[in-house]
């Protein structure tokens, strides 16, 4: 008899503080409604400066979110995209540490508060150094990464930080739902490349018949072989936006890869005045030569892109 009422003052409990939590998020919501603010009339002239004041109402975008959206983050020389669709969010790489502060803020600021998918396409410090830094800050459900060693302190700080979040290696071809939009794994075929840039994990994110091509670092080598691989096994590559490989190196965004995309839209995400000459002008008149329209982080900050209409809009987030 003891144990019944004990399980009755239980459920009780739990049935109080059930309401408790509905009526606080609601209070949260009803008070947040009027305070929020759209990404694209905040700014930042270039990696870690502060974007402004956070809405401080997470919830209000991440419960209201109807909508589709790529933002190519401006972390210098390194590479961040938030992709947000319908409340469920992905972030394909972090930048380096340097910038942790500043990614923090931008994504608080589009009411994350949780990741569906953390996407480290390689182990380079400019694309995983912050880490860490979001798996603190953040939920994070699961971590796409792939599945080599690097020796480096960067990548023992991201093993270490990431220990015990769920990680997957996807193979090519793995799809993964976000929102309303499809997440496909294009690269590479397998991980047994020298050079570590060649294991980078590709994506293609395809969200109301539009879509962008993701390919972190990989180069040549790699381009040659899944394009040989995707074309073998039916996996589009065709996408209206495409973000250049490495930087704008010369390494990467081959012709035969650029034919395969057909972007109409290019996006290079590089630090201004960079040490290593990125974008090289070879990959510039290349990209130029397939009639891609090209932005750059470097000149024009942080590039967002609303894939929700029938047509993809873009704006700048500026100061």
């Amino acid at each position: 008899m003891k144990k019944k009422a004990f399980g009755y003052i239980l459920i009780a409990v739990g049935v109080i503080f059930s309401i408790f939590l509905i009526r606080a998020a609601l209070l949260y919501l009803r008070h947040g409604v009027n305070e929020r603010t759209d990404v694209v009339t905040e700014s930042t002239t270039e990696a870690g400066t502060d974007a402004s004041t956070e809405s401080g109402f997470p919830f209000v975008e991440l419960l209201g979110a109807n909508s589709a959206t790529v933002h190519i983050i401006d972390v210098g020389q390194g590479n961040s995209i938030l992709i947000q669709d319908h409340g469920h969010n992905l972030l394909y790489d972090c930048g380096n540490y340097d910038t942790s502060d500043y990614l923090v803020k931008y994504l608080r600021k589009q009411g994350v508060i949780s990741f569906d998918y953390v996407v480290l396409s390689h182990y380079d410090a400019d694309h995983c150094a912050a880490a860490p830094t979001i798996f603190e800050k953040f939920i994070v459900s699961s971590i796409i990464e792939p599945d080599y060693e690097h020796d480096t302190e960067t990548y023992k700080h991201v093993m270490e930080a990431q220990r015990f979040l769920d990680v997957k290696h996807p193979s090519i071809g793995d799809t993964y739902m976000l929102g309303d939009g499809i997440v496909t794994v294009i690269c590479p075929t397998d991980y047994d490349f020298e050079e570590g840039n060649n294991n980078s994990v590709g994506i293609r994110y395809e969200s109301n018949g539009h879509s962008i091509l993701l390919t972190g670092d990989a180069e040549v080598e790699s381009e040659y072989d899944f394009l040989e691989y995707d074309k073998e096994h039916d996996i589009e590559l065709d996408s209206d936006i495409y973000l250049a490989g490495h930087h704008g190196s010369n390494s990467s965004s081959t012709n035969s890869l650029l034919d395969a995309v057909s972007p109409e839209i290019a996006v290079i995400s590089v630090g201004k005045d960079n040490e290593y000459g990125h974008p090289k002008e070879e990959v510039l008149e290349r990209l130029k030569e397939h009639g891609a329209e090209i932005y750059r982080t470097d000149e024009q900050g942080t590039i967002v892109f609303d894939f929700t209409g029938e047509e993809i809009t873009q704006n700048n987030v500026t100061e």
